[in-house]
């Protein structure tokens, strides 16, 4: 099996940008203090560490700050009197994977507000220019060879050489677009593509898809959400287990406020969301954070708690949760159902072992209480793919001998490839028993063999890859799969990984080339989700998005009589929505057992906002979302 390394991207060469004097600063009918400063209002700096001097007028005395100091810090003239100052800013080399950006401002007595000088954006030191012997000697021949749309591809011909290399990739999947339309999606009224390129360094590690991945920070991924049109606030999506994050309390569905003793607001969230959270931060790092909780009673936001991380190596565990809940009637004891949960982030084979123990403890406590598990709540809503053997693992679990015909193994998936390979093997491309196919894993089938009466799978349109694989594959072979939540992401086709660690540098780099290889069916041959899966039970998007996070495991609320005829209200959340369908089904109204309703999301007394994510450099094998296979 072919590596898969831990990388940096490379960035672009910029000469220095001069601090060319732009006179005074422009505040409209709103006085700043500043009549001069020699910087335009953005501006970007070569990646190296270096220094770079601002010079101001103010009209009084005044204060300078940096919105990052693990980027820069302010060597001097960090304050002063009214008058003509140089602010000395000492950056640290960026090495990084990215750029990274950083906000100056100055606050000068007599002025409300801080005024904004510059937004500093530091490159990577990484450099990227023309790459014609990486496209000509690698990139090229391995679309020729592999790609599952070669043919056409050799038919419209190259692209210039003389190109950066992932602009040369991009420039060889859009001359021959919309052909290759399964090879990407449509976001924003942009089009992705899946095949991706990266380039690393001869002294980058080797990390094998079987090894566990170390990353430095906090483990939180978070996004941005306004309250009542007004505050901002990052909202916490999920923790790592055994994070910095998790070890400091921190949990899905804190609201943080503060970040390190500064209040979010419209003009600085995203460079601390992207550089505290998204972006590695060196090991030591201290971040104070003041968090509010969101109070399901009052629809208002809890007084705040203090939490400090303190960034360190961490494994990015796809197990982000599980739990077993398990309910009986008060009428009729012997009605009970037993539901599994399990919040799965990524297919990511050094990771097994965590699926091991999850559904070694549903399998024990099934034991422990006497009754079989009835359903299970797989949550793939952040899941974009990763590992097909990973995958059928999986899938494999959750099928049983569901996945056997008699002692044998039933197909879990069959690929196609391209015209050429698929002759090479003696295949015929018109009939999909010929595919290469791959089989459910017997030994996990029998291991656990949960007589599962229905998988309820949990889908956003970030569901992509070996998540909609499990639901292909587990449908084909007649399972019941519900799916609860948002349409899916629609990648039916899958990717090998090619890299040039066996065959040499190039020009004093390394690659890693990902393109689009196979298409993906199911025991019955059907792929026809390139629109991805729509939900049984819809939450549309636009009903769903500005709902703030619910804690893992929790779906409703106790309003202890403050709404009529009701003691118990279920929580705005797709697992929620998912216990509430299972325990309608199992349960009459007769049974003992509250059968919860569903108040409409527009009911909410107050409104969120979910704010977009700013783009920024990734990292795509820290983020990688879309490879469905390696190439053994």
């Amino acid at each position: 099996m072919r590596n898969l390394f831990k990388l940096a991207l490379c960035g672009l060469v910029f000469v220095l940008a001069a601090c060319t004097p732009n006179g005074p600063v422009d505040g409209g009918e709103t006085p700043t203090g500043i009549t001069y400063k020699s910087c335009p209002d953005k501006m970007e700096i070569k990646g190296e560490a270096q220094q770079v001097t601002i010079t101001i007028t103010a009209d009084a005395a005044w204060e300078a700050k940096v919105s990052q100091t693990r980027i820069a810090t302010i060597s001097s003239g960090a304050s002063g009197n009214a008058g003509t100052h140089d602010i000395v800013l000492d950056f640290a080399e960026n090495e990084t994977a990215y750029s990274r950006n950083l906000t100056l401002t100055v606050k000068v007595a007599g002025v409300d507000q801080a005024v904004k000088l510059c937004v500093i954006t530091q490159l990577s030191v990484n450099a990227k220019g023309t790459d014609a012997n990486v496209n000509r000697n690698f990139t090229w021949p391995l679309l020729d060879k592999y790609y599952l749309w070669n043919k056409e591809l050799r038919d419209k011909g190259a692209p210039k050489w003389d190109q950066a290399y992932d602009d040369f990739l991009d420039s060889a999947l859009q001359s021959i677009y919309p052909t290759n339309n399964m090879d990407g999606y449509y976001n924003n009224n942009k089009w992705y593509f899946y095949s991706y390129i990266q380039r690393t360094t001869p002294s980058a590690n080797s990390v094998t898809r079987a090894e566990k991945a170390f990353y430095q920070g906090y483990g939180v991924s978070a996004y941005a959400l306004q309250f009542e049109a007004g505050s901002i606030h990052l909202a916490v999506e999920y923790v790592y287990p055994d994070s910095p994050a998790a070890k400091a309390g921190l949990k899905r569905g804190d609201f943080i406020a503060k970040i390190d003793g500064v209040a979010l607001n419209e003009n600085n969230w995203a460079n601390y969301l992207i550089n505290t959270f998204l972006y590695e931060v060196p090991v030591g790092t201290v971040c104070n954070l003041e968090v509010q909780e969101f109070n399901w009673l009052t629809f208002n936001l809890n007084a705040p708690r203090q939490v400090t991380m303190t960034a360190a190596s961490y494994c990015e565990n796809p197990v982000i949760y599980y739990d077993l809940f398990s309910y009986k009637s008060t009428i009729d004891e012997s009605k009970k159902v037993n539901i599994a949960y399990m919040v799965y982030n990524s297919f990511d084979s050094a990771f097994n072992d965590e699926i091991k123990k999850t559904f070694d403890f549903f399998s024990t406590t099934a034991t422990e209480i006497g009754t079989p598990i009835d359903y299970i709540i797989l949550d793939l809503r952040y899941n974009g793919g990763g590992s097909v053997a990973t995958c059928c693992y999986l899938s494999s679990i959750l099928a049983g001998t569901n996945a056997l015909s008699g002692s044998q193994p039933k197909v879990f998936m069959y690929s196609r490839y391209n015209d050429e390979r698929m002759a090479e093997q003696g295949r015929d491309k018109s009939d999909y028993t010929t595919y290469k196919k791959d089989l459910f894993d017997k030994d996990a089938a029998t291991t656990y063999n949960l007589p599962f009466k229905e998988v309820y799978v949990i889908t956003t349109f970030d569901t992509a890859s070996s998540s909609e694989l499990v639901i292909n594959a587990l449908r084909g072979i007649g399972m019941k799969v519900t799916l609860v939540g948002q349409t899916s992401n629609g990648k039916n086709v899958g990717m090998e990984v090619l890299n040039t660690q066996s065959s040499g540098a190039i020009d004093g780099n390394h690659y890693t080339f990902a393109p689009i290889t196979f298409q993906s069916y199911n025991c019955n041959g059907e792929s026809n989700y390139n629109d991805g899966f729509t939900p049984d039970i819809l939450c549309k998007k636009e009903d769903w998005d500005g709902m703030p996070p619910v804690d893992w495991g929790t779906f409703t609320v106790d309003v202890k009589g403050d709404r009529p005829g009701e003691t118990q209200a279920i929580l705005a959340d797709f697992f929620a929505v998912a216990m509430n369908d299972i325990l309608m089904k199992e349960f009459s109204a007769q049974s003992g057992v509250k059968r919860l309703s569903m108040p409409s999301t527009g009911s909410m007394p107050v409104k969120f906002t979910r704010l977009a994510t700013p783009e920024y450099k990734k990292d795509i094998f820290r983020n990688n979302m879309w490879v469905l296979a390696e190439e053994e």
